[in-house]
């Protein structure tokens, strides 16, 4: 009696293969995407690294049911991903420590600035007005809060641009 009970198991479990198929084999490129996304989350705090994998979710709406997620940080993290994918030489450091991933949590800013011995890339805010208030230009740290080293402005040299 329990074999024919297994043989009608297996039976329907086969039935349910055939109607559902097996998910695609995930493409070189996926992996690739992969693996350099997991090194660059094992550089963050867990708290960090889970609002960027919030981010990434709400940014690409896998899961609509995630309606927040820091976009800032998501982006940021994906310009990094992309650039150690595609560039030889990469502008910066695949790395988002926990005093810079606090300021991508917090702040709309962009990596202008860098690390000069480890690369890490680091945020800068222009000058702005919000209403009648002048906001001037910000570059959040002096010294790279990873290595200690010293901060190069401007890497992309947008502040060169149209001055003498």
């Amino acid at each position: 009696m329990a074999t024919s009970g297994l043989n009608g198991m297996a039976r329907r479990l086969a039935r349910l293969e055939v109607l559902v198929p097996a998910p695609p084999e995930q493409t070189e490129h996926e992996a690739r995407v992969e693996r350099v996304l997991t090194r660059l989350i094992e550089t963050m705090d867990p708290e960090h690294a889970g609002a960027l994998i919030r981010g990434l979710i709400a940014r690409y709406e896998v899961m609509p049911e995630v309606k927040e997620g820091p976009r800032p940080l998501a982006t940021i993290g994906l310009m990094l991903v992309g650039e150690h994918l595609d560039e030889p030489e990469p502008r910066f450091k695949l790395a988002l420590p926990p005093a810079l991933a606090g300021i991508l949590l917090a702040r709309s800013v962009w990596l202008f600035d860098r690390c000069v011995d480890c690369r890490l890339g680091l945020p800068f805010e222009a000058e702005h007005w919000r209403g009648n208030v002048y906001h001037p230009p910000v570059h959040h740290f002096d010294r790279c809060p990873d290595c200690g080293g010293a901060v190069e402005h401007d890497v992309y040299g947008f502040a060169r641009v149209n001055r003498p």
